[in-house]
């Protein structure tokens, strides 16, 4: 095991040391791509064996879970837009097949726009649509916000039409110094028209004046032999940092991987020739793949040091700590 022993006074430099020192580290692929792609072809399996049975509720579940793993996926979102279709949520499926088609033109993919298209086409006349009508003294309220389903509904959509799946649908609207207004709906059959007009909302009722607290008086913490002195409070900063710029690292990594995944699909062969664009994803792959790397092992040296100050914080010292832009300073009287 090898001992990190971090100096008193850590400057500038000894990071920017740090930083281009792993600049001219590899890149490496993430170990766990692998288990991600095992894992969404089990549930894409799995979930097709619940269609075949007719379980398509869970079928479509687990289908939701595969395009999360895999959102460039163009197989995966036909699917559960199928599923989606077997289960009745003709505007879930009509919508997943509109994200289907979109990404089988880019992607000059025929076997999937085609079959989406087709099946889009077929659906819309049996949507059902609900439109939302906000009036004019509602839509000038302050802070102003409408939700269906708990998802935002922008002012784009007011008074439009909007495809939504059968079921109950509840509508809330609030906004700064009213009540909230609430009301659901349900959507019985495919095809089915239906208008929500915003009533206007009440005021909200007045809050209770508070009292301001009472002053308690607080003990000082001990000047000597506090468990948390600032070494202590440093370590866990320098800490928090580290964990900070290893999460970075890891969106950058996973931004390189689908890059690269994204290339394979359909833009560059076995042989790593690639079209235009599949040269430009493992362009920006490899970019993102290099940043991933410093930010790992820089944020592996910051957490580090933020575990030898907290380690080796003494408990009757007085240690003065600074904290600036690339630098931390800690001066002690011993």
């Amino acid at each position: 095991m090898t001992t990190c022993t971090l100096p008193r006074r850590v400057t500038a430099s000894a990071l920017a040391l740090a930083l281009v020192t792993v600049l001219h580290q590899p890149a490496h692929a993430d170990p766990l791509d692998a288990q991600r792609r095992a894992s969404s072809q089990t549930l894409y399996n799995e979930a097709v064996a619940e269609m075949d049975k007719g379980n398509v509720a869970s079928a479509c579940q687990k289908l939701e879970e595969v395009v999360k793993l895999e959102p460039t996926g163009l197989g995966a979102k036909l699917t559960l837009a199928q599923c989606y279709e077997k289960a009745g949520r003709l505007a879930s499926a009509w919508a997943m097949y509109g994200v289907t088609e979109e990404g089988g033109l880019r992607e000059k993919r025929a076997d999937r726009w085609r079959p989406a298209r087709k099946r889009k086409e077929a659906l819309e006349p049996r949507l059902a649509r609900l439109t939302l009508v906000v009036p004019s003294e509602v839509q000038a309220l302050s802070e102003l916000a409408i939700e269906r389903d708990g998802v935002p509904v922008g002012s784009g959509q007011w008074g439009v039409a909007v495809p939504v799946d059968k079921g109950k649908h509840t509508i809330r609207v609030t906004a700064s110094g009213k009540e909230p207004w609430e009301r659901t709906i349900e959507i019985e059959e495919d095809g089915q028209k239906l208008e929500v007009a915003v009533e206007t909302l009440g005021d909200a009722a007045p809050t209770a004046a508070t009292k301001p607290p009472s002053e308690v008086p607080v003990e000082p913490p001990a000047s000597s032999g506090s468990f948390w002195g600032p070494q202590r409070i440093a370590g866990v900063a320098v800490g928090t940092l580290g964990l900070a710029a290893l999460g970075v690292g890891s969106y950058f990594g996973a931004s390189a991987l689908g890059k690269m995944s994204e290339s394979d699909d359909g833009h560059c062969d076995g042989n790593s020739r690639c079209d235009p664009v599949g040269r430009q994803l493992r362009q920006d792959g490899r970019a993102a793949g290099d940043v991933s790397t410093v930010l790992f092992i820089a944020g592996g040296v910051v957490l580090a040091g933020g575990i030898v100050l907290f380690a080796t914080a003494p408990s009757s010292k007085r240690t003065e700590v600074s904290l600036g832009l690339g630098s931390i300073q800690m001066n002690g009287t011993f």
